[in-house]
């Protein structure tokens, strides 16, 4: 090797070939196949997983749902890049359409294509909820927990910034807000 000169990559035939070992394609004996169950609705909550008839069919090794997290002896299993606020898979309430409901896993491929067919979101009549198209309506008592925070944060705005651009006015001083 030399400083200016062109060095082949070790597996540049392979890439270019189509033959390089991707690890998604890798197969081991007793591998299982997983498979995530996602939600078709937009917002629900008091929803019930029926998973019985998934659970009878072959080669089905396990289907986790949010009650297999549920009991004092397991971790808060939440996730999210600021703040841990969603939840692995959707437990009584479901969020936005395709959130995770129901992981399966399967040692057979063939079958793990249609188990999600066999596994029923049980609805209350009342259930689909309206989309939030203003600030009062997000505010009732579905978002209580997010309501007084919300309103404390445009307290301070109301209260504050009106002040801070009157005192800087007064004394001249400029910045960015």
């Amino acid at each position: 090797m030399a400083i200016g000169k062109s060095v082949p990559m070790l597996d540049s035939v392979a890439r270019v070939t189509g033959t390089v070992p991707y690890a998604t394609n890798l197969k081991l004996p007793g591998m299982l196949v997983g498979k995530v169950f996602r939600s078709s609705v937009p917002h629900a909550h008091n929803i019930k997983l029926d998973v019985s008839a998934a659970e009878q069919l072959p080669g089905v090794v396990a289907i986790v749902t949010a009650a297999d997290f549920a009991g004092d002896d397991t971790p808060n299993l939440h996730f999210g890049s600021t703040i841990q606020d969603q939840p692995i898979v959707a437990g009584d309430r479901i969020r936005f359409i395709g959130e995770p409901v129901a992981g399966m896993f399967n040692d057979n491929p063939a079958v793990i294509k249609v188990v999600t067919d066999y596994i029923r979101i049980v609805f209350p009549s009342y259930i689909f909820l309206g989309m939030i198209f203003t600030v009062t309506y997000s505010l009732n008592a579905l978002h209580k927990p997010l309501k007084s925070l919300v309103l404390s944060a445009l307290r301070m705005f109301v209260l504050y910034v009106p002040l801070a651009l009157v005192g800087s006015a007064l004394w001249g001083l400029t910045g960015v807000w």
